[in-house]
C-alpha cells in the first residue's frame, strides 16, 4: 500500500475496482459527508419546488426569507432549525460554484430577496450541486 496516497487518488482507484466491468453509468465511491450533503439539497431542493403554501413549506421554513420558524424545538414531525439553515447555506455555495458563478465568495443574506430569488431560480431550473465527476 502506498502510504503517500491522497483520499482523493484512494477514491478513484475504489471507483475505478468498482465499476470494473461495468456497462452503463458509473457508481462513484464518495464519503459518507459528501452522500449526505448532496441528500440534504435534494431534499431542500424538493421543498422549494414544491407549490408554496404546501404544508411542507409552511413546517419547514417562511417562503419569504427561507429562515425556519422559531416554533416548539420538540414538536413532532418537523426538521431541526439547525438542518434548514445548513441546507440553505450549502445550497447557497453549491450555487456559487456550478450554477452561478457571480455570488461566488458572497455570504448567503436571509433578507436579500435576490439572493432568496437565486435560490428558487436554481432550484426550479433542478440544480441539486456538484455530483461525483461523470
Amino acid at each position: 500500500m502506498n502510504r503517500a496516497n491522497t483520499n482523493a487518488t484512494v477514491y478513484f482507484a475504489a471507483t475505478q475496482a468498482t465499476n470494473e466491468g461495468r456497462t452503463g453509468a458509473w457508481k462513484y465511491v464518495d464519503t459518507m459527508g459528501e452522500k449526505y450533503r448532496l441528500r440534504r439539497r435534494r431534499v431542500l431542493v424538493t421543498l422549494l419546488t414544491s407549490k408554496l403554501g404546501t404544508p411542507q413549506q409552511q413546517i419547514a421554513f417562511n417562503e419569504i426569507t427561507l429562515l425556519p420558524h422559531e416554533g416548539l424545538k420538540l414538536k413532532r414531525k418537523r426538521p431541526k432549525n439547525n438542518w434548514i439553515k445548513k441546507a440553505v447555506e450549502d445550497y447557497w455555495n453549491a450555487i456559487g460554484l456550478d450554477f452561478n458563478t457571480d455570488i461566488c465568495n458572497i455570504e448567503f443574506n436571509h433578507n436579500n430577496p435576490r439572493h432568496v430569488a437565486i435560490i428558487f431560480d436554481a432550484a426550479a431550473a433542478g440544480f441539486v450541486g456538484p455530483v461525483s465527476p461523470g
